[in-house]
C-alpha cells in the first residue's frame, strides 16, 4: 500500500491519500501533470529462515524480475498531491 502525505509545513505533515501497489514498490518519480506516481518493483522469494541476529527476515529480489511499474495517484484533488512526499510502506 502507498501513502501519500502532503507538507503542512516543514516540520508537519498529514495523509492526502493511498494507492494500492506492487509488494515492495520503490518511489522512483511523482509526475504532477500527470498524476502518475513511477515505481520499480520485482517479484520476491519465500524469506530465509530466521536467525538469533535475524529473528524476522525479509524476503529477497528474485534475479531478472525488476520492473518498472507505474500507478494512477487517486488522491481528492490535484492541489492535495501539490508539496507532497509519496512514500509507500508495505502494509
Amino acid at each position: 500500500m502507498g501513502h501519500i502525505f502532503h507538507e503542512d509545513s516543514p516540520v508537519h505533515s498529514s495523509e492526502a491519500g493511498k494507492v494500492k501497489t506492487e509488494f515492495g514498490a520503490k518511489t522512483m518519480a511523482y509526475d504532477s501533470e500527470t498524476q502518475h506516481i513511477f515505481l520499480d518493483a520485482a517479484e520476491f522469494g519465500k524469506p530465509p529462515a530466521a536467525t538469533k541476529e535475524r529473528p524476522n527476515p525479509r524476503p529477497a529480489p528474485m534475479p531478472g524480475t525488476f520492473h518498472p511499474a507505474g500507478v494512477r495517484a487517486i488522491v481528492p484533488s490535484a492541489s492535495a498531491v501539490a508539496n507532497s512526499v509519496v512514500c509507500f510502506l508495505n502494509s
